[in-house]
């Protein structure tokens, strides 16, 4: 079942965080995906699955970095193309020019190239 004021985060680390507390700040209801949940299990924030944390919302933050991009939504995706229909999706890569490999693609690069984001948003510099 999809809340209005619920926005889905995939990714654990500083800067999901980081959103998810000044998104509870700001009123919404925040649910966070994980490629192993049960680990994760001792934070005071509700951490899903990653299908689970898609189907929950309708905008979804992208926060992993590319090397964990196809482990940690293409795999889903490709199982259920139909988790991402109706979904904004905002990918917050943001790789430095000195981390980033220009010879690959970026996330929402890749989101393309799956063909799972005709309408994606990168924040990525």
């Amino acid at each position: 079942m999809r809340d209005n004021r619920c926005i889905s985060i995939v990714g654990c680390g500083s800067m999901s965080f980081a959103l998810v507390h000044r998104l509870l700040l700001s009123g919404f209801t925040v649910v966070m995906g994980s490629r192993y949940p049960d680990k994760r299990k001792e934070t005071e924030f509700e951490i899903v699955s990653i299908d689970e944390c898609i189907r929950r919302s309708t905008i979804i933050f992208i926060a992993i970095h590319p090397e964990h991009y196809i482990d940690s939504l293409v795999s889903h995706l490709e199982r259920d193309p139909s988790l991402l229909n109706e979904k904004i999706l905002v990918d917050l890569s943001n790789q430095t020019r000195k981390k980033l490999n220009l010879n690959e693609p970026s996330n929402a690069d890749q989101s393309v190239r799956y063909g799972f984001s005709s309408s994606s948003t990168s924040t990525g510099t």
